[in-house]
């Protein structure tokens, strides 16, 4: 089975933020709110300039689960946020499309994000692999799987496991772990 999994080499994420400052201001903030607030692209698509302008935390309800949720914004994060919507009304989408009015399509994003991402070399870009990208790193951070359980909305710590690829990797990690002298 082919699992969509986490972007685990770093080199890979700082070259893809290149890539995209260089092109395209959007979708490079695009890219850092999904990379720093891993959340599901419907709800990152559905945020609005005064949703994070002059602000600390994000105050929203997840689509997928109605669940109330706060997303704490990055400290590196909030100047670009500063930047990005200064010329922005309140009531703008964060992301808008070139549909006056409107916000980007989930569609389009997905487009946008593999195009970058085959650019750098990773044909299976998408909002999916970014929040797992997230939550990975975080793990390797020390964050513990509970804190990411419950900051996904996983119903166990396993799932989160599962989530961010970390299975297979233990199981090598166990291989390896052992060496007979003999």
């Amino acid at each position: 089975m082919n699992r969509t999994q986490p972007i685990k080499d770093l080199a890979v994420i700082e070259k893809l933020g290149r890539y995209l400052k260089k092109t395209n201001t959007r979708d490079y903030m695009l890219f850092r709110c999904m990379l720093y607030f891993a959340l599901r692209t419907q709800d990152i698509l559905s945020l609005k300039v005064k949703d994070v302008r002059g602000k600390y935390q994000i105050y929203f309800k997840e689509q997928k689960t109605g669940k109330t949720k706060i997303i704490e914004i990055h400290p590196d994060l909030r100047p670009e946020l500063e930047e990005y919507t200064q010329n922005m009304a309140d009531d703008d989408w964060l992301f808008p499309s070139r549909i006056k009015g409107r916000p980007l399509s989930r569609e389009q994003a997905f487009r946008r994000l593999q195009a970058a991402g085959k650019k750098c070399g990773l044909p299976s870009l998408s909002g999916h692999v970014l929040r797992k990208t997230f939550c990975y790193h975080a793990y390797k951070n020390g964050v513990p799987l509970h804190i990411l359980s419950e900051l996904l909305n996983h119903s166990s710590e396993a799932v989160t496991r599962r989530y961010i690829g970390l299975q297979q990797e233990d199981i090598k990690r166990a291989y390896f772990s052992v060496q007979f002298n003999c």
